[in-house]
């Protein structure tokens, strides 16, 4: 049977289930991050982890503390925070892993001349 047919019908003769409406992204401002940052380190130090990460209600109060209806989603800080670790162990292998990177304290960004970068852009 022809791939473009199910049983004797024409695939066209199917209706495509609807598309689910995407959620726009939320934006983050340094702020925001900083605070999410801040209050994690507090729930660490106030011992609210569990065996895999923060505890949800650690997640419930970060989300609350959030003007943004799209940042008040657990889900959606967790996620933010999931992305920022993996941004800094990227930064981390640069600086600790692969000559010529370098770090400006002023700035808060990973420096390297053209040729590293251009380098690294080849690899």
């Amino acid at each position: 049977m022809p791939p473009t047919q199910a049983r004797g019908l024409a695939r066209s003769s199917i209706p495509a289930p609807p598309k689910k409406a995407r959620t726009p992204a939320a934006k983050w401002s340094h702020e925001e991050m900083t605070s999410m940052v801040s209050q994690l380190v507090q729930a660490k130090i106030d011992g609210q982890t569990s065996e895999n990460g923060f505890k949800k209600s650690v997640w419930t109060k970060i989300a609350s503390s959030f003007q943004d209806p799209l940042k008040k989603n657990t889900r959606v800080c967790d996620t933010k925070f999931s992305r920022m670790k993996k941004d800094y162990k990227e930064v981390r292998k640069l600086l600790k892993e692969i000559s010529g990177f370098g770090w400006n304290s002023e700035t808060q960004t990973v420096t390297a001349e053209d040729a590293v970068w251009e380098a690294l852009g080849e690899v």
